[in-house]
C-alpha cells in the first residue's frame, strides 16, 4: 500500500512539473512574439522615415514643378517619360507614381501624402502605414485627420517673385539664368545640373547638358 501511493506522488509531481515548464514555455514564446513585432514596429519607421526625405529630396531637386506636389497622394501613373526627358510638371508625377508605389512595397499598406500648409513655404509630407495588419486601414488626404500609424515631416522651401515657387520671402538668392542643350531655361547651372541627374543622367551627362550654361 506504500509503495503505490508513493509511486501516485511521483506522477503528480511530474505532471505538476510538466504544466510549470510549459506556462514558461507560453510566456517565452508570446516574449518573442512581442519582440519581433516590436521590431518590426521599428522597421517600419524606419522606412517611412526614410521615404519621408526621399519626397523631400525629390521635391528640392524639382523646384520648378515644386507646385505640382501640393496634395499629392495615391499612386497615380507613370507619365512614361524618364528615357525621353521630362518636364517639371511630368517629373512631379513620376515622382508621386514611383515613390507611392515605394511605399506600398516596403511598409503594409503604406502611402504618402504631400500638402501646402497655411503657410506658403512650409510643407508636410506625411507617410501612413496599417501597423496592426487589421483590414480598417482609412484612406486619407490632406483634409482628413492623420492616422495613428503615421511618420511627419515638415520642411520649408522658400518661394520667388517668377510664379514657378508658391508666394513667400525666397529664401534662395536669384541668380543668373541659364538655356542647356535642350533649350529649358534654368535659374542657374546647378539646378540644371540637378534636374538632369535626377532623370536618371550620371553627373558627367548632366554637365554635358549643362554646358552652354553661365
Amino acid at each position: 500500500m506504500t509503495s503505490l501511493w508513493q509511486k501516485g506522488l511521483s506522477l503528480i509531481e511530474v505532471m505538476i512539473a510538466l504544466a510549470v515548464f510549459s506556462f514558461g514555455l507560453l510566456a517565452l514564446a508570446a516574449l518573442m512574439a512581442s519582440g519581433l513585432r516590436y521590431n518590426t514596429s521599428a522597421l517600419h519607421r524606419s522606412y517611412a522615415t526614410s521615404q519621408a526625405y526621399d519626397m523631400a529630396d525629390r521635391m528640392r531637386a524639382n523646384r520648378l514643378g515644386l507646385v505640382s506636389y501640393n496634395s499629392l497622394s495615391g499612386l497615380g501613373a507613370d507619365p512614361g517619360c524618364i528615357e525621353t526627358g521630362c518636364t517639371p510638371e511630368k517629373m512631379a508625377q513620376y515622382d508621386r507614381w514611383q515613390w507611392n508605389n515605394d511605399n506600398a512595397r516596403l511598409l503594409p499598406k503604406g502611402t504618402g501624402t504631400v500638402c501646402l500648409t497655411s503657410d506658403p513655404d512650409i510643407y508636410t509630407i506625411t507617410i501612413h502605414w496599417n501597423d496592426d495588419r487589421d483590414s480598417g486601414t482609412p484612406s486619407f488626404n490632406c483634409e482628413s485627420v492623420t492616422p495613428d500609424d503615421s511618420f511627419i515631416v515638415e520642411f520649408q522651401l522658400g518661394g520667388d517673385d517668377d510664379g514657378d515657387l508658391p508666394a513667400g520671402d525666397p529664401d534662395v538668392p536669384e541668380e543668373p539664368g541659364c538655356i542647356d542643350a535642350e533649350g529649358t531655361d534654368f535659374k542657374n547651372k546647378g539646378q540644371c545640373v540637378s534636374y538632369w541627374v535626377h532623370t536618371g543622367l550620371t553627373g558627367v551627362e548632366a554637365q554635358e547638358k549643362c554646358a552652354t550654361c553661365e
